[in-house]
């Protein structure tokens, strides 16, 4: 099937940016053509789809089959309903073949193999589950066993004689196991099938009754029958004979002798025979003289078994009490049962003293068993058709040393058809007073396991197999001895003189007298014409010679010596007739062997049957048309045909007699006369008729291969019947079969010659049909109405003449009752009127709803503002030309890119209608042209966005209006100091630092639009000494936009608004509060260092020893710190030491600066500092380098100061010695007061020969134990520059510099430059050892103190030092 639509095929494809090369989708193969499309793979094929080659369609393996169209992998390959898997061995997964199931079922769709139905089931039909078995026309179903034991399984039998099948062939769940016949009734042959075919067996007739016949009846005493059959009674023994019980089978039972009767001796009387007669119902019986069966009662064994009867003749008769229910008769017998003349009588079965026959028995049923030496058992038409067991017995009467012998008994072997022990296992007899009708009558029904060659072992097992009784005939086989005859003598018997034989002659034997020498049976007596000896020859073939009258007396005729009879209507043949066997046997009847006694010896000869059995008007005839007979039987019909077989009409078989002497022949063999006919076929021995299709022109023998098959019509042809004869028959051309009667007779003549014919068939093309019949002339297929066409090729009706989707008949007629007259196809139109029209479906040719006059009715709209296209694959001729296109779905209709469409209501047949719009501005629709009907609405853009024009296709079309930020969610109004340009889809971008915007979304759109915050202003750290006013003239506005913005510093304000919006610092020595000032009038405070006067409104400068760190926050005014009003005084500094007699008196020194204006306490440092406890106790080692204070009056170090250093504006080093443990000049208690005052150094001075003293800061400092505090030496930071003494700067020896005598030397550091200068100051500040450097040349040496008894050093500053730049 191909799809409908190029874009669907294309569809079929997928592909990824990645991989530009087309992939197949699951269940889509290529098809090989110029356009290398893709479509559905077809049923039989697979494809797993995504794969870059260009792979057609797998083909399933080994006659597996898909479901379904475009399967999508190997799995998908089953076996079809019916059909099963076949691999090469059980355990295998590859597949070898699939095979229809012909003796199993399948459902199929999978690959599993047939389902056996059972044993000799076959199926049928579907083939598909079980129903689908059946069990044939006589068969019967049997349930056997697995070989384990386990399980049951069905099978099914062919029914074998004796049994009757199914009527029909059944479905095996509703068959029957093989009826069996009723008791004493079997089967002519197997595989029967209804009760009526039950026949009553040898011997029985059937029961009387208005139904079928529920049984045998035993033919009563004086009757018999020979044959199988429904004969509804019995022949009646001729003349004065009787039978010796019921149940008789041949008239050689009839005898007239047969029992013996008491005699003269013991005072017994005189007892007479008496014979029975036609209408005698008992057997035999015996007159006493006395009219009385008391008499002679010392001659029988058991007086009890005697009862008195009444004769024919009226008189009284004595007879065995069973003689009717058993066959009882009166018999001389020994005590042990066996014949003894000179034992007593005894009740005893007739048929235990028949007269003897050796030939081997013939007929359904015969039994035959020898005397007491020995015993044979001869073959039977069936195994079971016998009164004989497996039980280790046979069933029949009398007291015979044969019956009572252990071991003597025998068993049938039923693979040579001899007895002996090997059946079944020896058992003790089972003796029985009874006949063998009564034998068999008990046991019937009960069943056993017998061997026959013919059965097969089912799983391993012999079936059980019904049995069923027929008559048996014990028969004695010769005399236990025979009289040897004499000489003839003369002799007197009864008074008179006769000739007595006493030694016949040879082949002669003596009559009972003994008086006279007859022929024995098989020999008749012959007299030549000419004279000659008489003598006993030989009975011919095609005759009988019961031989002489036992009972002839002397001088008996020549014939009761011994007669030969015809065995055709037992004529006498005498010496005169000169008959010879040819003779008779043109009439049919022979013998077996010469030396044939009995008329029952007479046999039909092959190909024909027994007319009639009686011994007077025996005769042969011809075996019928359908009949056939192997001759050498008697059987008294010939054996029909097998059920469907018959004879050949033009068969040469004789119909009469003068047609046998000229040449025709007889019907003898099965094979040659029974002929499967033309118009059927042999299959499973059953013949059937040839299905429809088939045909069959010959008469074949059924064992002629070409009996089992019928020839198949020509593909796309078949008959109009089954049973069809010839290939003429094969003259109905198949609906969907595109043929010409040339072409037909070619077929027919094909398939009439055997040859292997073509399996294509020519089907209807596209848009013809044919119903399907006889084809006499011209073309079969016919043309669809009004241009229309078929789905598939092979249409078989007018009614799949269809419109194709895409399509409508465009009526140009029509008949006054409005029905069309004149159409053709054409191709729903695109756009009328802006919108486009298809139409989806195959449809019939007479619907009226795809006929219109322009295919706006026809067609289904697509909808207003809908166009449609052509993009289905044209499905006239199978769609095979992809490049031809209509609007064959829905699929076809289409909007361009930025349109929607959407639901506009329900119209005719519940479609929904559609309509399509351009979408507005911020809407967007599809993205490309989209075919098909389906809800595609113009989608609105997120929250805010817009869209730059209508019929956006995108929502990536969707985008921030100006002054908006885009977020997940949609896009927001940026907060002031944000911006957002149009389109930018991005969230608000932060203007730089310092800057902002208005509230306003039209105003931030840009980074133009931010301006400076007030108290920022533009900065440029790079603008040497004016960063906070870095030229902007010139610039451009993104230019300004980008220019660094840092708050305004203490001291400035910036009033914002601008982009380049500066910091302007305050006038004069004023000041701002804090950062950030956006206000000329924010210059409220003073500057640090500065004070508010309130005489003039200025600021002014802090004098020295004043301080002003500037605003902080205090707001309190007046002298508070961090007012930045007032200046505050720098603290005083508290010292003390500790002597070697104890604390000393503390120093507190007042503060001072190097400078005004101060601005922070940092800067504030004592006039008089104390040398730090670290450095030691003394600036200088050597004492003489020191001024002594020699003038005025000193009493401590306070006073020694003042001395020392007076008012003098020089740096003044004191040092006070305590001496209070010191001896010398002045002994302990003798102060010293020394200093050495140098000159101030300016910031301008030279750095060289200088020395650089660290000077203390004024805060109080954390200090050690006892809670007193000694100074020092951290650093404030600051240092005073004093010039070196004179002398000084000289080195050793002239001068102290290089040594430690005007400070410990420390470190050396280079002093070449302001850099070296700081870094002097910054080694000394970490070490706290050092009080100062000194300077000479380019170097710098860091200089520590000494330590000295109650020594106590200070350095005062100049009382003026605020001018000096330190």
């Amino acid at each position: 099937m191909v799809l409908t639509g190029i874009r669907k095929i294309q569809r079929a494809l997928v592909s990824s940016e990645d991989d530009p090369l087309p992939l197949l989708l699951p269940g889509y193969g290529y098809a090989v053509t110029a356009t290398a499309t893709a479509s559905l793979c077809p049923v039989g094929t697979w494809s797993e789809g995504l794969r870059s080659s260009l792979t057609p369609c797998q083909r399933c393996p080994s006659g597996l089959t898909t479901a379904r169209e475009g399967a999508v992998d190997r799995y998908e390959c089953l076996a079809p309903p019916g059909y099963g898997v076949v691999y090469p061995l059980p355990a295998d997964t590859t597949v070898l073949s699939v095979q229809l199931c012909t003796a199993g079922y399948n459902p199929g769709w999978n690959r599993a193999a047939c389902t056996p139905c059972g044993d000799n089931i076959t199926s049928r039909g579907n083939r598909t589950s079980a129903f689908d078995c059946f069990v044939l026309r006589g068969q019967g179903l049997q349930i056997l066993w697995t070989s384990d034991g386990t399980t049951p399984v069905r099978g099914a039998i062919d029914c074998w004689p004796g049994s009757t099948g199914m009527a029909a062939d059944t479905v095996m769940f509703q068959a029957r196991p093989c009826d069996t016949c009723p008791r004493f009734m079997t089967t002519e042959q197997a595989l029967s099938s209804s009760r009526s075919d039950c026949k009553a067996l040898p011997g029985y007739f059937p029961a009387p009754g208005p139904d079928a016949p529920s049984g045998g009846v035993a033919c009563p005493i004086g009757t018999y029958k020979p044959t199988i059959g429904n004969d509804p009674t019995c022949s009646r023994c001729p003349g004065n004979t009787s039978t010796p019980g019921a149940g008789s089978t041949d008239v050689t039972n009839c005898t007239a002798s047969g029992i013996d009767c008491p005699t003269n001796r013991n005072g017994g009387g005189s007892w007479t025979f008496s014979p029975a007669g036609n209408s005698y119902s008992l057997l035999p019986a015996c007159t006493p003289p006395g009219k009385s069966c008391g008499v002679a009662g010392g001659q029988f064994w058991d007086r009890t078994d005697v009862q008195q009867v009444t004769s024919a003749a009226g008189d009284t008769a004595c007879a065995c009490k069973e003689a009717q229910t058993k066959g009882h008769v009166f018999r001389w017998v020994d005590e042990s049962g066996q014949p003894d003349r000179n034992g007593k009588l005894a009740c005893v079965p007739g048929a235990a003293f028949l007269p003897a026959d050796p030939r081997e028995p013939t007929g359904a049923g015969i039994w035959v068993v020898d005397s007491v030496a020995s015993s044979s058992c001869w073959d039977a038409p069936s195994c079971w058709d016998m009164c004989f067991f497996c039980d280790g017995s046979r069933r029949y009467s009398g007291q015979t040393p044969a019956a009572q012998a252990k071991g003597l008994r025998t068993f049938r072997k039923i693979e040579d058809n001899k007895c002996d022990a090997d059946s079944c296992p020896l058992k003790e007899p089972t003796v029985e007073q009874k006949t063998f009708a009564d034998a068999c009558d008990k046991y019937v029904g009960t069943a056993t396991r017998e061997i026959h060659t013919r059965l097969q072992l089912v799983n391993g097992v012999w079936p059980f197999r019904p049995i069923q009784s027929s008559p048996a005939v014990l028969q004695l086989p010769r005399p236990v001895s025979g009289l040897t005859a004499g000489n003839g003598v003369d002799q007197t018997v009864a008074g008179r003189m006769q000739n007595v034989c006493e030694r016949c002659r040879p082949g002669y034997n003596t009559t009972d007298s003994g008086l006279n020498c007859i022929c024995p049976a098989g020999s008749w007596h012959s007299c030549p014409s000419n004279g000659g000896a008489c003598s006993c020859k030989p009975c011919d073939k095609a005759m009988f010679c019961p031989g002489g009258r036992r009972q002839a007396q002397n001088y008996a005729p020549d014939d009761q010596k011994g007669l030969r009879h015809s065995c055709d209507s037992a004529m006498v043949l005498n010496e005169a007739s000169n008959a010879v066997p040819a003779d008779i046997e043109k009439l049919g009847l022979t013998t077996k062997t010469t030396g044939s006694k009995r008329p029952q010896d007479c046999v039909p000869l092959p190909g024909f049957f027994l007319a009639s059995t009686a011994r007077e008007s025996q005769k042969a005839a011809l075996c019928p048309k359908s009949t056939y007979s192997p001759g050498y039987g008697r059987i008294r019909q010939c054996l029909k045909c097998q059920s469907g077989t018959e004879e050949k009409p033009t068969a040469n078989y004789a119909a009469s007699l003068p047609d046998v002497s000229n040449g025709k022949g007889l019907r003898v063999n099965r094979t040659d006369v029974c002929q499967v006919g033309p118009g059927r076929y042999l299959v499973q021995n059953v013949v059937r008729d040839c299905p429809a299709g088939s045909f069959r022109t010959s008469w074949s023998q059924t064992i002629e291969s070409s009996s089992r098959y019928c020839f198949t019509c020509p593909p796309g042809v078949t008959t109009n019947r089954t049973q069809a004869i010839n290939q003429t028959d094969c003259n109905v051309v198949s609906p969907g079969v595109l043929m010409n009667i040339t072409e037909l007779t070619s077929a027919q003549a094909q398939a009439g010659s055997g040859s292997l014919l073509d399996p294509t068939v020519t089907l209807c093309p596209y848009g013809t049909y044919f119903e399907g019949g006889m084809l006499t002339a011209g073309v079969t297929c016919k043309a669809c109405p009004f241009g229309t066409t078929t789905q598939n090729m092979g249409a078989s009706s007018i009614f799949d003449c269809q419109i194709p989707p895409g399509y409508y008949i465009n009526v140009t007629s029509t008949s006054a009752t409005g029905e069309i007259t004149g159409g053709d196809l054409k191709p729903c139109p695109t756009n009328v009127s802006g919108q486009g029209y298809y139409r989806s479906g195959w449809t019939s040719f007479s619907d009226i709803k795809a006929q219109d006059s322009n295919g706006t009715l026809a067609c289904t709209p697509c909808g207003p503002g809908i166009l449609s296209a052509y993009t289905d694959v044209d499905e006239i001729g199978g769609g095979n030309d992809t490049t031809k296109l209509v609007a064959g779905s829905s699929f076809s209709c289409w909007i361009p890119a930025g349109w929607g469409m959407v639901p506009s209501g329900m119209v005719s047949d519940n479609i929904m209608q559609y309509s399509a719009v351009e979408c507005a501005n911020n809407t967007y629709g599809v993205a490309n042209i989209t075919y098909g009907l389906q809800s595609t609405p113009c989608k609105p853009c997120q929250r805010n966005l817009i869209t730059l024009q209508p019929a956006s296709t995108n929502y990536t079309q969707c985008v921030n209006p100006e002054g908006f930020g885009y977020s997940p969610n949609g896009a927001s109004a940026c907060a002031p100091g944000t911006y957002s340009p149009k389109g930018s889809m991005q969230v608000c971008m932060a203007c730089p630092a310092g800057r902002t915007t208005a509230d306003n979304a039209t105003l931030q759109t840009m980074i133009t639009d931010c301006y400076v915050i007030p108290g920022y202003g533009v900065y440029n750290g790079t603008n040497g000494t004016a960063p906070w006013d870095p030229p902007t003239s010139g610039l451009s506005n993104a230019a300004k936009a980008n220019l660094t913005v840092m708050p305004c510093p203490v001291g400035y304000y910036g009033e914002g608004g601008a982009l380049d919006s500066k910091c302007v610092q305050c006038n004069g020595s004023r000041t701002t509060q804090g950062e950030m000032s956006s206000s000329i009038n924010s210059c409220n405070r003073c500057a640090a260092g500065y004070e508010y006067d309130t005489a003039t409104s200025s600021c002014t400068a802090c004098k020295a020893g004043f301080y002003q760190p500037g605003y902080f926050g205090n707001d309190a005014g007046g002298a508070n710190f961090g007012a930045g009003l007032s200046c505050l005084t720098c603290p005083t500094t508290l010292s003390v030491y500790i002597s070697s007699n104890g604390t000393e008196k503390e120093f507190n020194s007042t503060g001072t600066t190097y400078r005004t204006a101060a601005g922070s306490r940092d800067e504030c440092i004592p006039k008089v500092a104390q040398l730090g406890i670290d450095v030691g106790t003394k600036f200088f080692d050597d004492n003489t380098l020191l001024d002594p204070v020699t003038s005025g009056s000193f009493t401590d170090f306070e006073t020694c100061i003042t001395a020392a250093c007076g008012a003098a504006e020089q740096c003044c080093f004191v040092q006070f010695d305590y001496a209070y443990r010191k001896n010398g000049t002045g002994g302990p208690d003798t102060r010293k007061c020394r200093y050495k005052q140098m000159t101030p150094a300016t910031s301008t001075a030279t750095p060289s020969n200088l020395v650089y003293y660290k000077m203390l800061p004024s805060d109080p400092i954390a200090a050690a134990s006892l809670g007193k505090v000694e100074a020092k030496a951290m650093s404030s930071g600051l240092y005073a520059r004093c010039a070196l003494p004179s002398g000084w700067e000289a080195p050793s020896p002239s001068g102290p510099y290089d040594t430690d005598k005007i400070g410990k030397r420390l470190l050396a550091l280079p002093a070449t430059n302001a850099a070296d200068l700081a870094l002097c100051k910054k080694r000394c500040d970490m070490m706290s050892v050092c009080w100062g450097f000194t300077v000479k040349g380019s170097q710098c040496m860091l200089r520590g103190g000494f330590d000295e008894m109650d020594v106590r050093s200070f350095f005062r500053n100049p009382p003026t030092s605020t001018g000096l730049g330190w």
